[in-house]
């Protein structure tokens, strides 16, 4: 599948975008955010591959959480048909929900959004081809007529408080090490005794 198939195509979806193996990204991989910002470096749709695309349950979870259980499922059990490396910095992850495209860079703790990856003309030129209504070109592909915009307004959900899977897994790794080095200290003044 390629960037405007997986764009184009019905329902809710996925797609990870890894950079391109040739030395003109080499400096670019695995960066954090804060350095390609620090740097003045750009993140560019040309520099990636597209590397797998995936379907998704209809908006049933919090974008985070679907980032999250990305993140962990190419990190700990990748799909068999998947080539790329596990997911690390410098990665986009691209989730289309509803007809609304979001992309998101893996960063040092977390996702960053990229408001611009996607070329704008891939985006509208997508929207054009699919919309029924050409009063509805509104940066939203097939929400068939109904701007949701003009929707009344639901209340909003509580945010969610747990920590990000990396936070979680960081913080769990450092009470294990404490709790091993805590209990090698009182076994080696046991012996000293």
């Amino acid at each position: 599948m390629n960037d405007e198939a997986f764009v184009k195509s019905p329902g809710d979806g996925y797609a990870i975008f890894q950079l391109k193996q040739d030395s003109s990204t080499r400096d670019l991989r695995f960066a954090s955010m804060a350095q390609v910002e620090k740097k003045g470096w750009k993140v560019d749709h040309g520099n990636y591959d597209l590397v797998y695309t995936g379907t998704l349950q209809p908006a049933a979870k919090e974008q985070i959480a679907i980032l999250e259980e990305l993140y962990a499922r190419f990190n700990l059990n990748h799909p068999a048909d998947f080539t790329g490396h596990s997911l690390s910095m410098s990665d986009i992850i691209v989730l289309r929900q509803s007809g609304r495209i979001s992309c998101h860079y893996v960063d040092t703790y977390g996702f960053r959004e990229v408001k611009d990856f996607f070329p704008d003309n891939l985006l509208h030129s997508a929207e054009i081809s699919m919309e029924d209504d050409y009063d509805m070109i509104d940066g939203i592909i097939g929400n068939n007529g109904v701007n949701p915009a003009k929707e009344e307004k639901k209340p909003e959900k509580k945010p969610d408080t747990r920590l990000p899977l990396r936070e979680q897994l960081r913080l769990a790794v450092e009470k294990h090490n404490s709790r091993m080095r805590n209990e090698h200290g009182s076994r080696k003044a046991g012996l000293e005794r």
